[in-house]
């Protein structure tokens, strides 16, 4: 049964009908007006981001570390300070590196070849007679180097004290075709490992390619192997951080002076089952040991059945005529403008200068263009000198304090610098970190020494690398 309604009563209801179109078609427009600002001023934005030129205040969105340098591998960095504002690369300002805004487009891979890979540069300052000082702690946590040098502004003859110092480094080993699970022998571990500290480390081996083996003073036994190794080994590690989404290569660590590491304890016999039987590996080592003057075996005569080698550091001396050298301030990290370099300034003046690379800017040069930072001054002489071989921590300690005691004497020189290249191939760089190759190894560290004893300390590491502690 159909109920018509009053005319009275059919008006209302029609009225609040139209009221209630009106009221969703007035939402529906704003709305529309909302997405369009938006989307507008996301386009300006990606406008003024482009933009280049000297008035230009664009930020650069990158890492922290992210840059270019044309310097060589020993000590090309494209990073910059952690704690030290980064310079733009389009408009030449220097900002904070900040994260991506979430409308910016990813890069595809094939692009991302083309670019300069991530490098890290820390720095610190502190003095060396200060009681917490934590210079030799970082020095006793890089354990492998190949390459230690100092640069000495204003020095043509260098004092015998110091020439004591370089000559006393110390010889190191090569033994060839080693087995690995000689390294686990408690023979080993009771006449080395808890007698001082040991370093070895496979010789010429390629980190991202081949298997490679390294024991740290601590005892810890270090193996990065590849996925078929890693299988038939059968021990327990964990996968590379730098090996990608198909994990191929394994991080195992054994730790030699540990409690459950005993003489005919389960581990032990399953630790050299494996190496000795289940998969035997073999390597050319560099080994070196270092004690507080405790009587006992030494290298030589404990593999003597073995073809060991006894090699000694190569040393080279030169003198620098009329060198520019950066002005610096100890307390200035950042460095002021018209008055002293940047800590990162120095770090880049310094690898030329190491390399051996013209800083005169020449017409004629086509090899280099880079020149000394400013401000800058002449020094008439200045004193390199280079060791190269396998240099434990504990003789580059000695350096260290010999070169703070250079100071004890009122000298011309207002720093210097000690600068320690790790190894490229190394299964780690400072402690136990993960150390990979990707495309140069780089893992360095830099003192620069004031007159007044205050440090900088400049620790460097490659894309494949955590930060240096």
């Amino acid at each position: 049964m159909r109920v018509s309604l009053p005319d009275r009563c059919r008006r209302c209801w029609e009225n609040a009908r139209a009221k209630g179109t009106e009221r969703a078609n007035a939402r529906q427009q704003a709305a529309g007006e909302a997405r369009n600002g938006r989307r507008h001023r996301h386009i300006n934005a990606a406008q003024s981001r482009h933009c280049t030129g000297s008035g230009c205040a664009t930020e650069q969105q990158a890492e922290v570390t992210s840059g270019h340098s044309s310097f060589p591998a020993s000590l090309r960095l494209a990073g910059r300070c952690v704690s030290v504002a980064v310079p733009c690369l389009a408009a030449g300002s220097v900002t904070r590196a900040r994260s991506p805004p979430r409308w910016r487009m990813a890069v595809p891979p094939l692009q991302r070849l083309g670019q300069a890979p991530r490098h890290l540069l820390v720095c610190e300052k502190g003095h060396a007679r200060h009681a917490r000082s934590r210079h030799a702690a970082h020095v006793r946590d890089h354990a492998y180097n190949c390459r230690v040098s100092f640069l000495i502004p204003e020095c043509g003859l260098l004092p015998e004290v110091l020439k004591s110092t370089i000559e006393d480094v110390g010889e190191y080993y090569l033994i060839r075709n080693l087995p690995v699970h000689e390294l686990v022998a408690h023979d080993f571990i009771d006449a080395f490992v808890k007698k001082g500290s040991c370093y070895a480390l496979t010789y010429k081996t390629k980190i991202d390619q081949d298997n490679t083996a390294a024991l740290l003073p601590n005892g810890n036994l270090i193996l990065s192997v590849d996925k078929d190794t890693y299988e038939e080994l059968g021990l327990q590690g964990r996968p590379s951080k730098y090996s990608g989404k198909k994990v191929m290569r394994y991080i195992i660590t054994i730790d030699l002076t540990g409690c459950g590491f005993h003489p005919d304890s389960k581990k032990h016999n399953r630790v050299l089952w494996a190496l000795k039987e289940k998969k035997p590996l073999e390597f050319d080592f560099l080994l070196a040991w270092y004690n507080t003057g405790a009587e006992g075996s030494t290298l030589m005569s404990y593999f003597s059945k073995n073809q060991i080698e006894a090699l000694k550091p190569k040393i080279t001396f030169s003198t620098l005529r009329d060198l520019q050298c950066p002005l610096l301030q100890s307390n200035e990290l950042h460095g002021k403008p018209e008055e002293s370099c940047s800590t990162e300034e120095l770090f880049e003046w310094l690898g030329a200068v190491l390399n051996q690379v013209s800083l005169d800017n020449k017409s004629s040069s086509f090899l280099s263009t880079y020149c000394c930072p400013q401000p800058n001054t002449v020094v008439e002489k200045a004193f390199l000198c280079t060791i190269t071989g396998f240099i434990i921590p504990e003789k580059i300690i000695q350096l260290l304090e010999q070169l703070c005691c250079y100071f004890g004497e009122p000298k011309l020189a207002y720093w210097l610098t000690l600068t320690v290249h790790g190894f490229a191939d190394s299964p780690v760089s400072w402690r136990e970190s993960e150390h990979g190759f990707h495309k140069g190894g780089e893992n360095l560290y830099n003192f620069v020494i004031f007159r007044n004893l205050d440090y900088w300390l400049q620790m460097a590491v490659g894309t494949n690398d955590d930060c240096p502690p």
